[in-house]
């Protein structure tokens, strides 16, 4: 029970100009099973004109739209099964003998071990914890977490989680801890490696949480500034826990 059989998946980039929304388009179709092993795909990527910024190639390269989906979806998936969204996620995770979208059989060579990734993160973040629990004075710690990758020569695998203090009294939380853990092949700087990461998440979390465009009736960007235009400012960080899994490759 638990195991993903068929994959339907819609997705679509807007912009004034094309630029590299094309190449955002089809990198979100051939890798949109995410990390996970599921035989039966229809996916359809969509790149339209319209009168909006267009899109282009930050961090992840049109994965973090596919991967936030695919994570709600799972854990969406694991309430109605009753089963552990890690564990269902664990249950899934693309492996060796395993193929990507467009038929490429995995190998040491060019996917990493995600079900480590998984137990390892489980371990950082206190899963057996408890997902969701009451602090009192109307405070909540909830732990959230994905699993993220690109199976293929350019990219690697890894489970993240982030554990937030909900205040449901005022409707405001807090990051208190974010935690991944990725297959990095082989370590060859662990204090690069790691602020790398670090850079990264920071990033994931701002667009995750606070990042957003607003516009006029026009389509007009009005915050284009910094100070309306928020990422995670300094005082606003959490705690960043960072380990790695080393598959040579």
């Amino acid at each position: 029970m638990g195991l993903l059989k068929l994959l339907k998946y819609f997705t679509y980039l807007i912009g004034a100009y094309a630029d590299k929304s094309a190449d955002l388009s089809r990198a979100g179709a051939v890798d949109c099973t995410g990390p996970y092993n599921i035989n039966h795909i229809w996916c359809d990527s969509l790149c339209m004109y319209t009168n909006h910024p267009y899109a282009s190639p930050f961090r992840g390269f049109g994965h973090p739209e596919v991967l936030f989906a695919f994570g709600r979806t799972m854990d969406m998936l694991a309430e109605k099964l009753k089963i552990d969204p890690l564990e269902l996620r664990l249950r899934n995770a693309i492996m060796l003998g395993d193929t990507t979208p467009t038929q490429v059989l995995l190998n040491s060579n060019n996917v990493g071990n995600l079900p480590k990734c998984i137990t390892r993160l489980k371990e950082l973040i206190n899963w057996d914890e408890g997902q969701i629990n009451d602090m009192g004075n109307n405070k909540l710690k909830a732990k959230i977490i994905n699993c993220i990758g690109k199976p293929g020569p350019e990219w690697t695998v890894g489970a993240q989680g982030v554990e937030v203090e909900i205040d449901t009294e005022n409707s405001t939380y807090k990051i208190l801890k974010a935690v991944s853990v990725i297959d990095i092949g082989r370590v060859l700087n662990i204090e690069t490696a790691l602020e790398q990461v670090k850079g990264a998440m920071s990033m994931g979390l701002s667009f995750a949480g606070m990042e957003t465009f607003v516009f006029d009736s026009l389509g007009r960007v009005l915050n284009h500034q910094f100070r309306t235009y928020r990422p995670i400012r300094f005082g606003e960080h959490p705690q960043y826990i960072v380990d790695f899994i080393e598959t040579p490759k």
